[in-house]
């Protein structure tokens, strides 16, 4: 998409300023409650993660909610957010993601979001969900990584909860490789308040200890 495109769909994600009472906005309170304003609710943050399968996007959602705790960060994954575990579909992963936000939880979206289209939605949601203040801020992390370690690591895969493993995991790695190579990476423009990038080779390791830490430390700054 042109940039004017891409400025004209995440301005449309821009909310409207909502007067209606609402959870947490000290209006619409029960009965012994008149005269007291419920404190406010600390900001979250919603990370897109940004990556084709293989990329360690799981891993990485699960190291940031070790590191900053089950209670503050929920992970979204469409390989098995339907009952039982199944794989699911994005209007699924939209709800949990509401669900999240109105709790008060920061948000990790891991699905594979090398589209603007694929990302969008998401971020339209934390807008209206921060309000005009924009208290829910937006963070994508990317993971540059080869393709030919890609494929190599999908085919290694043992159990991956949406089966994209073996050879036939590799073929989809390459497609969606080739998707995020056409699309391009993320961008501010898009509504993003900070691009973190993991970059395979020397640097790998602190890109990915940063990367951790950005996350779990806009989480406590933003508390």
């Amino acid at each position: 998409k042109s940039d004017k495109e891409r400025i004209d769909l995440a301005m449309s994600a821009q909310p409207p300023r909502d007067e209606s009472p609402g959870e947490g906005s000290g209006r619409g309170r029960g009965p012994g409650e008149a005269g007291e304003e419920e404190p406010p609710r600390p900001p979250a943050v919603v990370v897109v993660l940004v990556g084709p399968p293989g990329s360690g996007k799981s891993t990485f959602a699960l190291d940031v909610k070790k590191r900053g705790g089950n209670a503050a960060f929920t992970r979204i994954c469409q390989d098995a957010i339907a009952p039982a575990g199944k794989r699911g579909t994005k209007e699924q992963c939209l709800v949990a993601m509401k669900d999240a936000l109105r709790r008060g939880q920061s948000v990790l979206i891991d699905r594979c979001g090398v589209t603007f289209e694929q990302r969008s939605p998401f971020l339209k949601v934390a807008r209206v969900a921060g309000g005009l203040d924009r208290s829910v801020r937006c963070y994508a992390v990317c993971f540059k990584i080869p393709l030919l370690v890609l494929k190599e690591r999908v085919r290694k895969r043992k159990g991956h909860e949406g089966n994209v493993e073996g050879n036939k995991g590799a073929m989809i790695c390459k497609k969606i490789h080739a998707q995020l190579t056409k699309s391009g990476w993320p961008e501010h423009i898009e509504g993003f308040d900070k691009i973190i990038d993991v970059n395979y080779g020397k640097t790998y390791e602190a890109d990915y200890e940063s990367a951790v830490r950005q996350v779990v430390s806009g989480r406590e700054v933003a508390e």
